[in-house]
C-alpha cells in the first residue's frame, strides 16, 4: 500500500515529500508513517530524535512541543479572557503574553 516518505539532502532538510510501496529502498528515505513531526518541504530532519520539525524557532524561549505535533510553543501558554476577547502578542524582552487590544463588535481596537 503506498504512503508519504520523504527525501533530504546532505544538511537533513526535507526538499521532496513522495509516495512509495513498502518495496521502495532509496538513498535518503525515510517513511513518514516512522517518525514524530510531519514531514514538509523546508523542515529539518532529527536522525537521533527521529522528529520533523520546522526549523524556523519564532522566538528564542520558544520550545519544541510535542502535545501539538512536534511544532514550536510558548513557554507560557495563550491568555484566556472570559468577558472581553483581547488579542496578545509575544514580548521576548519579558518572555511573557503582552496585550495589544481587544475584540469589539468583529473589530480590533490596538492600544
Amino acid at each position: 500500500m503506498p504512503h508519504r516518505a520523504f527525501l533530504f539532502d546532505s544538511n537533513n532538510i526535507v526538499e521532496n515529500i513522495i509516495m512509495v510501496d513498502s518495496s521502495d529502498s532509496l538513498p535518503n528515505l525515510i517513511r513518514e508513517y516512522s517518525v514524530r513531526g510531519i514531514a514538509a518541504i523546508g523542515k529539518v530532519w532529527d536522525a537521533e530524535q527521529n522528529l520533523v520539525y520546522d526549523p524556523n524557532k519564532p522566538y528564542q524561549a520558544w520550545y519544541l512541543d510535542s502535545n501539538i505535533g512536534w511544532e514550536w510553543a510558548a513557554p507560557i501558554e495563550y491568555p484566556t479572557d472570559s468577558d472581553v476577547q483581547y488579542e496578545y502578542t509575544w514580548d521576548s524582552d519579558t518572555t511573557n503574553w503582552k496585550k495589544i487590544g481587544f475584540w469589539d463588535s468583529g473589530e480590533l481596537t490596538l492600544y
